[in-house]
């Protein structure tokens, strides 16, 4: 009985781990406005605003370093 409780709760933390893991990464992070390249911008249905572009140094934010 405590063995299948403690597999539970052990689930259950890499679970919420894992989520929030997922999470943090999604969410939009602060980056140059100099490192950002648009190709294209559309406005669909008059609501959505559609952008098309890159990153030109996405190897540095990838590698963590910081720039100067």
């Amino acid at each position: 009985m405590k063995k299948s409780r403690v597999i539970r709760s052990v689930t259950a933390v890499f679970a919420i781990a894992i989520f929030s893991i997922s999470i943090y990464t999604l969410i939009a992070k602060i980056t140059d406005t100099s490192a950002i390249q648009i190709d294209k911008v559309e406005v669909l249905n008059g609501q959505s605003l559609h952008v098309k572009g890159d990153f030109t140094d996405s190897a540095k934010k990838y590698a963590g370093n910081i720039l100067i």
